[in-house]
């Protein structure tokens, strides 16, 4: 046995990543929303700046939670298909 299996995580602890990268990702939008928002004309320009900031932290934090997403995605995806791999092939060796 090799340390390397203690180094990841698994697809469980995968799971709840993804959980809190889809949380981190509404949160994103509502920040990009609000800074749409206070962008309205209608506002005073330190409110409209404000609005500003907003929108582009939100965004940059919605494109990294997006990234971010599609990284554990992925690894869940490929992390089950080995063990869906694995399965088959051990039915198969054992009788099933």
């Amino acid at each position: 046995m090799t340390n390397e299996n203690t180094m990841t995580a698994s697809a469980d602890q995968l799971e709840i990543v993804r959980i809190l990268l889809g949380f981190g990702l509404f949160l994103a939008n509502v920040a990009v929303w609000r800074g749409v928002y206070l962008e309205n004309e209608d506002f005073p320009a330190e409110k409209r700046k404000l609005g500003w900031k907003l929108l582009i932290c939100g965004l940059g934090f919605e494109t990294a939670c997006a990234f971010a997403l599609l990284a554990v995605d992925t690894t869940i995806s490929l992390k089950l298909a080995a063990t869906i791999k694995f399965l088959l092939a051990s039915s198969v060796r054992g009788g099933l």
